[in-house]
């Protein structure tokens, strides 16, 4: 005589079936458990006089069954759901802030325009850039100097270039950023606030990107 199945193992093989099937397999499931943990408690041999606790039993168990086959259906259905917004998001910003290192390692460009020659190079590791800035015009005094600074989350290249001019010394704002093998250099209106020789972008917002130097190979 075989044993009959505990009425646990009923919902668990319920369960496993309807994380398997679509919603219409489902709903039939969800009948067939009633039915089963029914037929499992008709099965139950007593005396005549225990009918009652019988019916009573046996409804008690078909409400059970529904509560329980209800949650594995809420269950499957949180575990099959579509990503949130909130998830999509972050995965977003994750890409974005991998941008920086992305972009590591050695740059050259230069450009040479009516004999004006305006050189860039930038070593970029992580998030962090230095590099050198030379601009030679023909016949005339020029700038040379560094460069350091950061690449920020939209991959831009937040810097400050200390250069040597007309034998003064001084700083200003640059903001570039690698596309398509060039380098695109932001200009703006400057001023000098403190009258310290520090040049920063009178409006950032302002500024455009009007100058485009060509990446060439890198000098060993």
């Amino acid at each position: 005589k075989k044993p009959r199945r505990k009425v646990h193992e009923i919902y668990s093989m319920l369960c496993s079936k309807l994380q398997k099937r679509d919603k219409g397999h489902r709903i039939r499931l969800l009948v067939l458990g009633v039915v089963l943990s029914g037929l499992q408690q008709l099965n139950f041999k007593g005396k005549k006089n225990m009918q009652n606790v019988k019916t009573i039993a046996k409804f008690s168990l078909h409400i059970s069954g529904l509560i329980l086959i209800s949650a594995c259906e809420k269950s499957y259905q949180a575990a099959t759901a579509p990503a949130s917004e909130s998830s999509v998001t972050q995965v977003e910003v994750t890409t974005e802030l991998a941008k920086p290192a992305a972009l590591a390692g050695d740059y050259c460009f230069r450009e040479e325009v009516n004999k004006d020659i305006t050189e860039v190079n930038l070593n970029i590791t992580s998030d962090q850039v230095k590099g050198t800035m030379n601009w030679i015009p023909d016949q005339k005094d020029g700038a040379r100097g560094s460069l350091a600074g950061a690449v920020n989350a939209a991959g831009e290249l937040d810097l400050i270039y200390d250069y040597i001019i007309e034998g003064s010394q001084q700083t200003e704002t640059k903001v570039m950023k690698i596309e398509n093998k060039q380098l695109m250099i932001k200009h703006g209106e400057l001023l000098d606030p403190k009258n310290v020789g520090e040049l920063v972008y009178k409006d950032a917002t302002a500024a455009t990107y009007n100058q485009t130097l060509p990446k060439v190979d890198c000098k060993k």
